[in-house]
């Protein structure tokens, strides 16, 4: 072999190596932080494009990166497990109209019941009182005060004020909700709307046992086996948690399964706002509520299938409610109080706006169900179940002046508009991420966001991290040795 091929083999290896060595970099990421960076200009192995393409257009970018409808999504091929991901995005908003400005970003955590964990990119209600109300911090929470009256973040938490005067956002605060004059029943009450999908409700107990059965019918129309779950909170905890095993029919045959129940009970709870979390897919109908509950109340979205009724009444106190159907035959006039309304296209979301608002609870009338119906406040099927025991939330729809709103707290971080473009980053925690075939998942969500309305992005750059490579080694070794002795000493 002579000198100039020998020369040739060696740079051919070596450049095999040091390809290979990078890659093998690439992979196992040594120092646990690794940057990708799109800007819709040019095809990314990491970050894939926005979907759906029906809620995008195009700009001055080769791919669709402008926002006209909600929620947009997209994701990330990560090499391997990451504990957290910083998100920033560089973007400006495209309004015919002044609309508050309310941009969550989250990753997904739950594929069967498609929940995101979603935090907050920007809140320009929030934003927009820092300029006249006084701001302070303690740890990760910021309160907002409209009268300057608390010295701190504790001292608002040791001794706060009426609950009508405040405000949360994506921050918890322990609102005991009492009723001066509750009188338990032993009186069975049973709702006959059908609900798809999952949901969630308050009640509220005293001196009386929780006592809750759901009949459920599985539709049987996808391939899958899905459990259904009800569990109970209190202040924010699970303290019971029953489950209902899937019916075994994952053949997607769409031949709905035999009703059976699920019995959601328990004693000896304090007096006071409990709620109910029925989690399930789409696949599920829960036919009727069966309680002795006076008070249920269900949080922000329910969707009405396979109803035994056929003239639903429905009262809420919200300002506007949205309305939606994938079920042409569903289409309807809706009666909202005295107005009536045309629900005459399917897919396309409808919101309805209450005409005069009053301190009674509003009342929807449907002849037919198939129906998703959304609003920012609660949904009761009878006027006498209806109550309200949340702390307002901001929101798109929220007027800090006509709500009465004094106090805000938050674990957002208060920033000013400084430019039409604006450039902003979120803290993701990915320890519950679900990472399939095409990465992680991540959602951009934007309430408000209308058809004559878009937000533009110039581009999105995601920072990954997780422990380095000599602490992510200790940790195997721990699990190795944890999982040896389990097995030595059975």
């Amino acid at each position: 072999m002579n000198e100039f091929h020998k020369q040739t083999r060696i740079l051919f290896i070596g450049a095999i190596t040091i390809l290979l060595m990078l890659l093998f970099f690439l992979k196992i990421t040594p120092l646990g932080r690794v940057t990708y960076y799109y800007d819709f200009n040019k095809y990314s192995s990491f970050i894939h494009k926005f979907k759906p393409l029906e809620r995008l257009m195009t700009t001055d970018k080769i791919f669709p990166n402008t926002a006209q409808g909600n929620p947009i999504y997209f994701s990330v091929r990560a090499p391997h497990h990451f504990d957290r991901a910083e998100l920033e995005f560089k973007y400006r908003r495209h309004d015919t109209k002044t609309a508050a400005n309310i941009i969550e970003v989250g990753a997904l955590v739950d594929r069967v019941n498609w929940r995101y964990s979603l935090q907050s990119l920007e809140n320009s209600v929030i934003d927009q009182a820092t300029d006249k109300w006084t701001v302070s911090k303690d740890a990760n929470l910021f309160l907002l005060q409209r009268f300057n009256r608390y010295a701190s973040v504790a001292d608002f938490l040791a001794n706060p004020p009426e609950g009508n005067e405040i405000a949360t956002y994506q921050a918890n605060f322990d609102n005991d909700f009492h009723f001066n004059s509750y009188v338990s029943s032993d009186q069975e009450r049973r709702i006959n709307v059908g609900l798809r999908d999952q949901f969630q409700f308050y009640t509220y107990i005293k001196d009386e046992e929780l006592d809750f059965i759901f009949e459920i019918v599985d539709l049987n129309q996808k391939r899958e086996a899905v459990n259904v779950e009800a569990l109970l909170y209190e202040n924010d905890k699970i303290i019971k948690k029953v489950q209902l095993i899937d019916d075994g029919i994952v053949d997607g045959s769409g031949v709905a399964g035999e009703m059976r129940r699920l019995e959601l009970k328990m004693n000896g709870l304090a007096e006071g706002r409990k709620k109910v979390e029925l989690r399930a897919s789409s696949d599920i109908v829960t036919r009727s509520i069966t309680t002795k509950q006076n008070k249920i109340a269900f949080l922000n979205k329910i969707y009405l299938n396979n109803s035994d009724e056929v003239d639903i009444r429905i009262f809420t106190k919200a300002k506007k409610i949205n309305f939606q159907t994938p079920h042409p035959d569903s289409l309807q006039k809706i009666s909202l109080n005295e107005d009536i309304f045309d629900f005459n296209e399917a897919y396309k979301q409808f919101q309805f706006v209450v005409g005069n608002i009053s301190s009674s609870a509003n009342v929807i009338h449907l002849e037919k169900d198939g129906v998703i119906i959304s609003s920012n406040d609660l949904f009761a099927f009878s006027s006498d179940q209806y109550f309200n025991p949340e702390i307002k939330k901001v929101d798109n729809e929220t007027s800090l002046g006509a709500d009465g709103i004094n106090y805000i707290l938050t674990s957002y971080q208060p920033q000013k508009k400084v430019a039409d473009w604006q450039v902003r980053s979120v803290g993701i925690d990915l320890q519950s991420a679900i990472t399939d075939k095409d990465g992680l998942s991540f959602i951009v969500s934007v309430p408000d966001l209308e058809r004559e309305g878009r937000i533009e992005f110039d581009y999105v750059k995601i920072t990954l991290e997780a422990d380095n490579i000599l602490v992510r080694f200790k940790k195997g070794i721990h699990r190795f040795s944890t999982l040896l002795r389990g097995v030595t000493t059975k």
